[in-house]
């Protein structure tokens, strides 16, 4: 709300999408999650905050380890799979 007397400013639309802006994060390390083929996946698994697994990864070991939130142990998995 406008009080007596304050002028507002016009900004830019750069100004405008500073101000938007998540704050800065530094990550120690980045991970990248490929969502199907092209990206077929992309929009439903940001929409709905999901993550798809594809044929390659999926076990029937895997998906109780992500609704229970074991990342370490699902890592595991996913890394030992790598290994055969």
């Amino acid at each position: 709300m406008k009080k007596q007397g304050q002028v507002r400013r016009m900004v830019t639309k750069q100004e405008a999408e500073r101000s938007t802006t998540a704050l800065a994060i530094h990550p120690a390390r980045v991970r990248y999650i490929k969502l199907g083929e092209r990206g077929k996946w992309e929009k439903e698994c940001l929409e709905k905050g999901i993550i798809r697994f594809g044929f390659d990864s999926a076990n029937a070991e895997r998906f109780p380890l992500c609704l229970q939130r074991k990342w370490d142990e699902l890592t595991q998995s996913l890394y030992c799979a790598g290994q055969e």
